[in-house]
């Protein structure tokens, strides 16, 4: 790296120079994951089929011996049912503020999801009613999943959330501010969204899949059908796109039910997974 003054008449010192050595390469990056599901709520009428399934689902394809990953290895906290209250979910979040800034993090959250005005929540186990009151301090809020985002200090980052209405969640996570903000303008940063349904949808569970239909596209995708540059390998771009893709198609094929997922990107793209 060299760096030169310039003064008023324009005429530039000699060159300061600083050689450093090492890098990126000479540290592998850790994938971070957070994965949530919850079948089982403490209110029995809320139980899903599936939500534990696909979160189990996508923490095993991270964690798989079969599979080529561009990271050094993957350091996984999951959560399930009973496990998964918002101090659980609060305290997954905790464990990666702090994480190197070469590192990737993904947040993986199946569930129910509720729209409350201009606020997006994801229920957690102990919420007797999603649609009472108390949703606005038992919930996760989407204000308070964006301010988790904006303090973790890995500069890559995938939030994706398999619930109901999640697309409100989305547009908070759009404008980020403080050291994320200035983070997300180096070459290299960037955080990604991708969320089941826009914000006024349901996310669909088909018996014929044993899966959402949302996580199903994504893991079929992750597992290269998303590798559309035919490089070897699926970014969270691609990953993304294919499921924005796939997901329509499935739900005219095993369900007469409009879901359309609701994406968003800032920053520059990363590889998730190498298929050769």
């Amino acid at each position: 790296l060299a760096a030169v003054g310039v003064n008023k008449e324009r005429l530039e010192s000699p060159p300061s120079t600083v050689v450093v050595q090492g890098g990126p390469a000479a540290f592998p990056p850790v994938l971070h994951l957070l994965t949530v599901g919850i079948n089982k709520y403490g209110n029995s009428k809320l139980n899903l089929d599936y939500a534990a399934v696909d979160a189990a689902s996508i923490k095993d394809f991270f964690t798989s011996q079969g599979k080529s990953f561009p990271f050094a290895k993957a350091e996984v906290t999951h959560l399930a049912d009973e496990q998964a209250t918002k101090a659980g979910i609060q305290g997954l979040f905790a464990k990666v503020r702090k994480v190197p800034a070469q590192d990737l993090v993904m947040i993986y959250l199946a569930g129910h999801g509720v729209g409350q005005g201009e606020e997006w929540y994801f229920v957690p186990h102990e919420v007797a009613s999603p649609d009472t009151d108390a949703i606005r301090t038992q919930g996760l809020s989407s204000r308070e999943l964006k301010q988790e985002v904006e303090a973790i200090a890995a500069n890559r980052v995938f939030v994706v959330i398999d619930a109901c209405h999640s697309g409100g969640a989305v547009s908070p996570l759009k404008d980020f501010q403080g050291m994320k903000a200035l983070r997300m303008l180096a070459r290299g940063s960037g955080v990604h969204v991708l969320s089941a349904t826009d914000k006024n949808q349901f996310a669909v569970e088909l018996s014929q899949l044993g899966h959402g239909v949302f996580t199903y596209s994504l893991l079929k995708g992750l597992s290269g059908d998303a590798d559309t540059a035919r490089n070897g390998s699926v970014s969270v771009e691609e990953a993304m796109a294919f499921v924005e893709r796939m997901v329509p198609i499935l739900r005219q094929r095993f369900a007469r039910y409009l879901q359309y997922p609701t994406a968003h990107s800032r920053g520059f793209d990363f590889t998730l997974v190498n298929t050769r």
